[in-house]
């Protein structure tokens, strides 16, 4: 076998052994293939992807599926892989609420997402527990997304409010009602 020859075997196998490798471990080659493993992983979706939020070593993917949403999180494992990081089941929408919400705690990031019901909320506000204020009027399909970092770790809100065009309180909810 010449040398030209052995290059070509061995540039195959090693395809071939990364190939493996990704297959048995979980790692992908995109953030949306790791999405999909996540997925796959939970039964839950295939989820429409509404907007993805992308950070140095992770992705927050925002999305829904029939009465769910949910926002994963992938995260770049050694600069070419990614793998899936938290579940993507989220919470299923109460349309009795003007809006639901979850918030949670990833890779040293405080984020909250949820879903506005009622069309008359054109901005949403949260106050978090270490007393930042963020206010959101940019919505995503009717989804909304806040994160923070704070010192500590625990994360959490004491208040999320919704206002209307005129800036009228339309709804205030604690944490303890988020979904």
């Amino acid at each position: 076998m010449n040398r030209q020859n052995k290059i070509i075997r061995n540039l195959f196998l090693i395809v071939l052994l990364i190939f493996l490798i990704c297959l048995v471990t979980g790692l992908r080659l995109t953030p949306l293939q790791a999405h999909r493993e996540s997925e796959r992983g939970t039964h839950y979706g295939p989820s429409e992807i509404v907007k993805v939020f992308d950070y140095k070593s992770y992705q927050h993917i925002l999305c829904k599926y029939d009465s769910w949403v949910s926002c994963d999180t992938v995260r770049r494992f050694a600069f070419l892989f990614w793998t899936p990081g938290s579940q993507p089941a989220g919470f299923k929408n109460d349309c009795s609420y003007p809006y639901r919400f979850i918030n949670n705690y990833s890779n040293n990031t405080n984020y909250l997402y949820g879903i506005i019901n009622d069309k008359a909320i054109t901005k949403i506000e949260v106050l978090t527990n270490d007393g930042q204020l963020l206010a959101e009027q940019d919505f995503y399909d009717g989804l909304f997304y806040f994160s923070w970092t704070s010192d500590d770790r625990k994360y959490g809100i004491e208040t999320i409010t919704g206002y209307t065009a005129d800036n009228a309180i339309s709804y205030t909810a604690a944490e303890a009602s988020s979904y």
